[in-house]
């Protein structure tokens, strides 16, 4: 799932800024496992730490373990708190297609690396 720590999303869809809780249950009751959180369209009016938490503990209310990825380019210099309150972070600009074929490499690779162990693949 993806979305955004501001009232728009990278596309201009809406982001889940004022509706966290909403949204971070709309995602359970989905049965998501992984939530990219964006930081477009996100402006100065609040801290930028307090958008992430706000998700991060709407996330955790739902009772649903979900993976929370953060992506705000580096922004409030979010290697220091960022590992605090993601499960993972991004600090570069990453689109949703580059997300999309980074899994695609990485499955690659993962695979790969089965093909060559002395294991079996069922």
């Amino acid at each position: 799932m993806y979305s955004d720590a501001g009232p728009k999303t990278c596309l201009g869809l809406p982001g889940s800024r004022g509706n966290e809780e909403l949204d971070a249950q709309y995602f359970a009751d989905l049965g998501v496992d992984f939530l990219k959180y964006d930081n477009c369209a996100a402006g100065p009016e609040d801290w930028i730490v307090d958008r992430y938490v706000a998700m991060r503990d709407a996330l955790n209310d739902t009772g649903r373990p979900i993976l929370y990825s953060m992506c705000n380019w580096g922004v409030g210099d979010s290697w220091l708190w960022g590992p605090k309150v993601t499960s993972t972070f991004q600090q570069q600009h990453a689109h949703i297609g580059h997300l999309v074929h980074e899994y695609k490499d990485s499955t690659a690779v993962y695979t790969n690396d089965f093909l060559v162990c002395s294991c079996s693949i069922p």
